[in-house]
């Protein structure tokens, strides 16, 4: 498909791949919210590097050695949190001090942001 300039009308059939695209995001959206909220309930979570009282580096540098049992997940490393506990507590690891959260939700993808990884972009002219 070649590329419009941007105040170039869409056709139909950019409208509509455009809208379908905005259909899908938004119902895949609504799965994972589903699962996260669902994978909250079972009582012990996942911690990811990035929320891990070691610190980053720390944490994948364990959990790759395999000192902290863990999975990883694409580019993730996640342990369950009472085992996270349980190796501070045998190490006597200093976690790291908490740092304050900006506000709003950092964590949600724009709909740019899962369409440039499924390696698609948005047809021009709509925003």
């Amino acid at each position: 498909m070649g590329r419009m300039p941007d105040s170039a009308p869409l056709s139909k059939g950019e409208a509509a791949i455009n809208a379908a695209v905005a259909a899908i995001f938004a119902g895949v959206r609504q799965l994972v919210k589903a699962e996260l909220h669902a994978a909250k309930g079972d009582g012990d979570p996942w911690v990811s590097q990035e929320d891990s009282p070691l610190g980053r580096r720390e944490h994948c540098k364990l959990a790759r050695s395999g000192a902290l049992p863990g999975r990883k997940v694409g580019k993730r490393w996640l342990v369950r949190r009472s085992e996270l506990d349980a190796y501070i507590e045998a190490h006597g690891a200093t976690p790291k001090p908490a740092e304050a959260e900006p506000a709003g939700d950092q964590d949600e993808p724009t709909a740019d942001d899962v369409l440039h990884e499924l390696g698609l972009e948005r047809v021009r002219g709509r925003r």
